[in-house]
């Protein structure tokens, strides 16, 4: 069974942010967490307040690796999302 973030923890921690459209939803919310997720799991860089977010969340270590956990429910997370 994959671990998952859980809703209440990500939505407190997008308080007082604006991500948009896709910030205003609980849907958009772990998207984006994902997306981060993945990102920093392939070597790029994401911005830096949902880089803090992951880090408040658990997903990404002190130096921004992703936990493999987080990587793990990122990626069934995106593909769950992204199926038609």
């Amino acid at each position: 069974m994959i671990r998952e973030p859980e809703q209440s923890k990500i939505d407190y921690a997008f308080r007082d942010t604006d991500f948009g459209p896709d910030g205003k939803t609980a849907k958009g919310r772990r998207k984006l967490v994902a997306d981060c997720v993945l990102k920093r799991a392939c070597g790029h860089y994401d911005g830096w307040t949902i880089t803090l977010i992951c880090k408040e969340l658990g997903l990404l270590t002190a130096n921004s690796t992703p936990r493999r956990w987080a990587k793990q429910w990122a990626y069934s997370y995106i593909n769950r999302v992204l199926k038609p």
